[in-house]
C-alpha cells in the first residue's frame, strides 16, 4: 500500500468477524477511515475519521468516539436502485394469516430485549387481529420467545417465524406481506431497515444513545418519515397503535414510499457517491495541508 501510494485507506470491517485492524495499525496510508461495517468507535489512534450523519452521530455523542466525524448530509448507509421487487407471495406461503395486521421484526434475535418485547406483547393485546412475524433463529431462542409470549398471555400461534430466504429477491418479495416493521431498541436495524423501506414497508423505531441504535432513524429521516422515529418506548407503542388503527393512512404511506423509490434521496446512489467523494477529498486536502483530522459536515 505504501509502495502504491494509497492516499486513503478505508476499513470496512472494524471489530467484526475476521477483522484485520493490524494492517491499519501499521499506518500504510496517510488518511485512514472506518466506514459502514462497524457501527461504533474503533477507539484506535490509527483511525482518523468515521463516516456518519447528523442522526446516527449527532454532536452530543461525539465524546464517545476517538475518530473525527465526516458527516454526510443524509443517511450514511448507502442503498442503490439495482434490485427489482418481485411480486409478493400469498401470505399463506409465509405462514401468515390471510387477514389481520402483520407486525414484523427481522432483526437478529439477540437484539430483542425484555423491555422492547414487553411493548410488543402489549401491542398484540391491544391489536387483537395482529401477529408478530420474526426471523427464524435457533430452536432454543424460538422456544424461549414462545414461552415469553405465553407468559404474557399471547397465544403461540400469534408469533410466526420466517424461515431463511434463499435469495435477496425471496426476502424482498415476502417483506411486502408485512404491514409495519418494528425496530429493536439498543441495537437496531441497519440493512434490515433499508430492505423494508425499499419495498415500501414503513418502520417504527426508538432513538437510542448509540450509533448502532439510530441507523433506522437516519434512514427514516432521509425517506421523509420523521414521524416514525420516536424518543421513548411509550411513544413507540403509541405510534405503532396509531398506525394499527389507521390502516388506510398507513397504506397511503406505503404507496408514497413505493412511488419515491425512483426519485427520492434515500436510494439515489449517484448523489450519495458525489457526497462521499466530497467527504474523502476533504479529508485528503486537510492531510496535505498538514492539518490534523477534524470533524466536518459535507455540504448537501
Amino acid at each position: 500500500m505504501r509502495r502504491d501510494g494509497v492516499d486513503i485507506l478505508i476499513d470496512l470491517k472494524g471489530y467484526t468477524g475476521r477483522p484485520r485492524p493490524h494492517i491499519l495499525a501499521a499506518r500504510p496510508a496517510p488518511v485512514q477511515v472506518q466506514f459502514l461495517g462497524y457501527p461504533g468507535t474503533m477507539g484506535a489512534p490509527w483511525i482518523d475519521y468515521i463516516v456518519a450523519d447528523p442522526v446516527v452521530l449527532p454532536p452530543e455523542l461525539e465524546d464517545g468516539f476517538t475518530e473525527a466525524v465526516a458527516r454526510m448530509p443524509r443517511s450514511f448507509l448507502p442503498r442503490d436502485r439495482r434490485y427489482d421487487i418481485p411480486p409478493a407471495p400469498p401470505r399463506s406461503a409465509c405462514g401468515l394469516p390471510a387477514d389481520g395486521f402483520v407486525l414484523a421484526c427481522f432483526n437478529n434475535a439477540y437484539k430483542i430485549t425484555p423491555e422492547v418485547w414487553a411493548v410488543w406483547m402489549a401491542l398484540l393485546h391491544k391489536t387483537p387481529d395482529a401477529v408478530l412475524w420474526l426471523a427464524r433463529t435457533t430452536a432454543e431462542a424460538e422456544r424461549n420467545l414462545l414461552r415469553a409470549a405465553q407468559s404474557a398471555g399471547i397465544a403461540a400461534n400469534r408469533i410466526v417465524f420466517a424461515s431463511w430466504a434463499p435469495t435477496l429477491d425471496d426476502h424482498l418479495s415476502r417483506l411486502q406481506n408485512a404491514d409495519l416493521m418494528l425496530d429493536t431498541l439498543h441495537y437496531g436495524a441497519h440493512t434490515t431497515a433499508s430492505d423494508a423501506l425499499w419495498v415500501g414497508l414503513p418502520m417504527v423505531t426508538c432513538l437510542g444513545h448509540t450509533l448502532q441504535s439510530r441507523v433506522a432513524a437516519s434512514l427514516l429521516h432521509t425517506a421523509g418519515l420523521p414521524d416514525f422515529v420516536t424518543e421513548s418506548l411509550a411513544q413507540y407503542e403509541s405510534t405503532v397503535l396509531h398506525w394499527a388503527n389507521n390502516r388506510d393512512g398507513l397504506e397511503a404511506v406505503r404507496n408514497r414510499l413505493r412511488a419515491e423509490r425512483a426519485r427520492g434521496p434515500l436510494f439515489d446512489m449517484n448523489a450519495y457517491t458525489r457526497l462521499l467523494d466530497q467527504a474523502l477529498l476533504t479529508m485528503l486536502e486537510r492531510q496535505r495541508r498538514g492539518t490534523p483530522p477534524a470533524t466536518f459536515t459535507v455540504a448537501g
